[in-house]
Order: C-alpha cells, then structure tokens, then sequence
C-alpha cells in the first residue's frame, strides 16, 4: 500500500515535469521473476571469496563492533523484554546482554552474519517498528513500553550499531554494492531514457551509500536512516546559462505519521525530502554538483564497461 501511495505520488510528479508519454505508446514491460533466488544486481550475498578479502572484512567488522558503547541501550533492551525471566536467561543463562559475545562470520554466496545480542535486539527493534507501522494502539506496541519518541531513542542505538556493523564497512558495502553501481553507471552514462526505476531493499540503499562515500545524515522525523519505502533519487540537470550538467541527488521517504497513518501522499501532503550530499561531488549552496565529478566517482569505482 505504501509503494503504490509512494508510486503515485512519483507518477503525478513526473507527469507535471513532462517526463513520461502521455499514455503508453508500444508500451511492452517485461517482468522478470524468481521465488527461488534474488536478482544479481540486488543480492545481499558476498561475491568475493578470498582469504584476504575475509579477512580485512572482518577486521573491519570488529574494529566497529568493539567501538560500540551499548550497555544503557542493552538494559533497557533487557527492561522491554523482560529478559531476566526470558528461556534464554533461565535455560542457557545468558542474562546479561552487555556480557554476551556478539560473534561475526562472512561466506561467499551468504549474506554478512552477525550473531549474539546486538542480532537479537536488531530483530526485536524491527519486530517493534512493524507494531508501530501497522498502527497498533501504542499500549501495544513493545507492551506499552515505547509510547514516548524518548523511548524509542533510549534502544535505537542497537539497530544503528547492528546495521552498521554488519553493511557499513568499506570492504562489505563496496563488495555488496558493486553489482547494483555497475547497473546504475551503465545507466547514467550509457542509457538515454528520461526516468529508470530500481526497486530494491533499504540494505541495498545502506550499502550504497557506503560505497559511494555520502556524507552522514540524519532523516527529520524518522526512525533511521533507511526507512522502508524510501527512495533515492538522482536527477541529472542542466545549467541553462552555463551549459554545465549538474547532479542533485534527494532521498525520498515516508515520515513515520505517514506509515503509521497509512497518508495517501499528494501535493498537498508530500513526503519528505532530504538533499544527499557526495563526499567527492563539489556541491554548491543549492545542493548541485558537477556531473563530471560524479562520473570520476564512479569510473574511480572500478565498474563502468567502457
């Protein structure tokens, strides 16, 4: 529902810039699917299976899991779930999350592991995310235990360390990314239809922007920073005056009182925007960067089949 909420508002947007036809001449969209395995360009699986590369990897997954202070989150994670009086406490003693070793594995053709914890507070906060989304009483939502935006805050630390240990490294975002960077810098470079639409995962969205080296940011009215439904979007322009192609590149997201409320999103109730910024693209006060800096960034990636 949220997609075609998001999808609409996409549509009427461009239909206003006079991107799309106006109906769909010769249209013929073919839809290629599989139950059985993810699609290459967006896969969440290690590609590389050196030893090297494992172990610079994991090194660099410790390096953030031993850089992370969660023992107020961890407790209050504990006080949520009534951990003391959980199986996990009683049967195999493990009572104290703090305490508790967060273990990391990588394996060609499997998705970067992390167990212990931090896993199981990740999956908890995901669980309590979808509570609140489905617009649950917030009496139900953690049992009651999250009613405050305070509150929230006091444990999604947790799921910032997780995903952060587990896709933002250099060597596991670029390893993952790469796939889906060659796709698009075929695109940008090569393709000469006016709007593309990739559909991934938000883990896509994460290691991209990891590889790709944005500045940090901070979504208002958000719970992180890649939530479900959002959209990254990259406009090419062009400098009338200058003649110069230029980049703006925006993150398009649902607030969470949209998702949460189910908004049918329009003119008069948009979704949020924030202005993504490139480490290495030279941006100007209103958000734009030389396209050519963009290219050198990705020709810098090792991915255009030039």
């Amino acid at each position: 529902m949220l997609e075609g909420y998001m999808a609409s508002y996409f549509k009427n947007w461009l239909d206003r810039e006079g991107l799309l036809p106006i109906g769909c001449p010769s249209c013929d969209i073919k839809i290629n699917h599989s139950n059985d395995t993810y699609d290459p360009v967006f896969s969440p699986y290690i590609h590389n299976g050196t030893d090297s590369f494992k172990r610079i990897a994991i090194d660099e997954m410790n390096s953030v899991l031993e850089s992370l202070n969660l023992k107020t989150e961890y407790e209050n994670m504990e006080n949520i779930l009534e951990y003391p009086a959980s199986e996990l406490c009683k049967i195999e003693t493990k009572c104290n999350m703090a305490s508790e070793e967060n273990a990391l594995n990588i394996t060609v053709g499997k998705k970067p592991y992390l167990s212990g914890p931090l896993k199981l507070c990740n999956e908890a906060i995901d669980a309590f995310f979808m509570e609140y989304y489905s617009g649950l009483s917030l009496d139900n939502v953690a049992w009651g235990k999250l009613s405050e935006l305070s509150d929230w805050q006091k444990i999604l630390p947790l799921t910032y360390g997780y995903h952060n240990t587990t896709y933002n490294t250099t060597h596991i975002a670029t390893d993952l990314a790469k796939p889906l960077i060659k796709y698009i810098s075929n695109i940008f470079v090569y393709e000469t239809t006016k709007v593309t639409l990739l559909m991934g995962h938000d883990a896509n969205i994460n290691v991209l922007l990891r590889a790709l080296d944005f500045h940090h940011f901070i979504l208002d009215n958000e719970f992180v920073s890649t939530p479900i439904g959002g959209k990254i979007v990259f406009q090419k322009w062009r400098d009338l005056t200058s003649k110069e192609e230029l980049l703006k590149i925006n993150y398009i997201y649902h607030s969470i009182e949209q998702i949460r409320n189910a908004t049918i999103l329009s003119e008069n109730n948009k979704p949020k925007t924030h202005l993504l910024q490139l480490k290495h693209c030279r941006c100007n006060e209103a958000g734009f960067c030389p396209w050519s800096d963009f290219i050198d960034i990705l020709n810098n990636f090792n991915v255009l089949q030039i």
